[in-house]
């Protein structure tokens, strides 16, 4: 731990007009004797941080150690006696400092009122910097704990313990939710025509089994045991601009050239605008189960009443690139998930609520696409090519809005080829669900109106939100500490970062230092 340096002027600070001299002398050594760029390079980084280490302690020690005399009087009356310095730590990316202050209080012993030092400087409530917490939030929202102690130790000398970064990382957390009732709406012209909400669950590995439990709409069908993960439920909402295809045009991109060379009069494929992406555990707070789909789902309520609102009168994209405005009564909202009947029911729910929008269901299409290959494979075991052929024309079959016929076909055929018992519960099973979700498979129509008819937002996002982060060999998380995460990772890759850490700043700067306006109004004694 360094100390603030001895000299209060940074003109009259010896050591560090010492180390300028020195970096200086370096670097002309270096010229003329031709030592390695990288080798200079890491040397004067080096001499940078020193002489940032003595610079902001000159910057302390001028600050002096905020004595305002012996007593201090707020505008409300009361009075507080100048108790005992104190000395907090402070550690910054230039190197740790104690600082040395004077609190205020009505009595000795205890807790105390004001720290004026602390107040002018709008110090944090924990020892490390603002800096510091924001590098903390970068990096450990892409990386193991374990690896950014070893990144702060090395480039930066900083030595942060697993711990402490940790109980950053979930205090600013904590902080996420409030945010998000402070965040702007998008501009209306920055939004495209049709708002689409989605949702999914993907498992996170829990370190405490008595952290886990079970929850009924949550139960996983297969993988780990339900004792070592719980459910977050991740939701999604985007805008996005119509883009009429045909049947034909998905059955060549899902079976054809993954990189086919486009037309060069075919209008480029729209991109999902203003997307904005959570996740949600389910937690026990206050003795009461907040259930991780009804959280979700309350966001994405306040997002589509909110956001709602500003979409436009679809332009639908042609494949010749040629515009078709359309007039609609109301809003298009498309709802677009997998077959998980829980998520459906939250849907139902919101329809209820908004019932002036015009809701379209859509089973996201790759979903659909597993249970034919099932089906595939059943009636041709062993069979690639026969497989293939039989995905293709059921594929589609169904773009073409006839689900109908591919059910009863199924029945058909395994009657006729007189499946084994294994290969007709397969059959069943894959019938059963394009019945259940027949309603939300007129892929002919959506097509036709230019929806999107997959999921890959969310997809992506259970992947890289949270796989990519949380499901990493040998993690176990708690349940504060997973949320606390998840939090901080859907600022980062909803683009909020930096605003969200002028917001966690400012609100943690009222909450410990409800005096600056009194303080500020003080004439400050400088040391000299």
């Amino acid at each position: 731990m360094s100390s603030l340096p001895n000299n209060t002027l940074i003109e009259d600070n010896i050591e560090l007009h010492q180390l300028i001299g020195e970096a200086s002398r370096y670097v002309s050594d270096a010229a003329r004797t031709g030592i390695a760029a990288h080798d200079v390079e890491k040397q004067v980084f080096d001499y940078v941080l020193k002489i940032g280490h003595q610079m902001l302690g000159s910057f302390f020690q001028l600050q002096g150690d905020g004595n305002l005399g012996a007593t201090l009087t707020f505008p409300d009356g009361q009075t507080l006696k100048r108790q005992e310095a104190r000395t907090r730590t402070y550690r910054s990316i230039l190197g740790d400092f104690k600082i040395n202050r004077y609190g205020y209080g009505a009595r000795a012993k205890q807790a105390l009122v004001c720290y004026p030092l602390d107040t002018r400087l709008q110090l944090p409530e924990e020892e490390h910097s603002y800096p510091v917490q924001e590098l903390f939030h970068l990096l450990t929202t892409e990386v193991s704990y374990i690896t950014a102690h070893d990144i702060f130790k090395k480039l930066l000398k900083i030595n942060a313990t697993v711990d402490s970064m940790e109980r950053v990382n979930q205090r600013s957390g904590e902080a996420v939710v409030a945010f998000r009732e402070t965040q702007k709406l998008p501009e209306p012209e920055t939004e495209d025509d049709l708002l689409v909400s989605t949702a999914d669950g993907k498992g996170v590995p829990i370190r405490h089994a008595k952290d886990v439990s079970r929850i009924a709409d949550q139960k996983l069908k297969s993988g780990p045991k339900p004792d070592r993960k719980r459910m977050a439920v991740v939701g999604a909402v985007y805008t996005i601009k119509p883009y009429v295809r045909s049947p034909s045009d998905i059955l060549e991109a899902l079976f054809c050239d993954p990189n086919p060379v486009e037309a060069q009069d075919k209008p480029t494929r729209p991109s999902p605008q203003n997307k904005q992406v959570v996740a949600h555990l389910t937690q026990v707070v206050n003795d009461v189960e907040l259930k991780a789909s009804q959280r979700t789902f309350d966001w994405l309520s306040q997002q589509i009443k909110a956001r709602g609102e500003s979409c436009q009168t679809p332009t639908l994209v042609q494949p010749d690139g040629v515009s078709d405005s359309r007039p609609i009564l109301g809003k298009i909202h498309l709802a677009m998930m997998d077959g998980q009947e829980s998520l459906w029911n939250q849907v139902k729910k919101l329809q209820a609520a908004y019932p002036e929008r015009q809701w379209v269901e859509i089973l996201d299409l790759m979903h659909a696409n597993s249970y034919l290959w099932e089906a595939a494979c059943a009636f041709h075991p062993g069979n690639s090519k026969e497989q293939l052929v039989f995905m293709k024309e059921r594929v589609l079959r169904i773009l073409d809005g006839q689900v109908a016929t591919v059910i009863s076909g199924f029945r058909q055929m395994a009657t006729k080829r007189r499946l084994n018992k294994s290969l007709q519960a397969v059959v069943v099973k894959v019938c059963r669900y394009f019945e259940n979700n027949q309603h939300r498979m007129k892929y002919n129509e959506y097509l036709a109106a230019g929806y999107p008819i997959a999921t890959g937002v969310i997809e992506g996002a259970c992947r890289h939100y949270v796989k990519d982060r949380m499901e990493r060999a040998g993690m176990r998380w708690t349940i504060k500490g997973a949320q606390a995460m998840l939090n901080m990772r859907s600022v980062n890759l909803n683009g909020n970062f930096d605003e969200f850490n002028q917001y966690r700043i400012q609100q943690q700067t009222k909450k410990l230092h409800p005096h600056a306006k009194v303080i500020a109004a003080i004439e400050w004694p400088i040391a000299a």
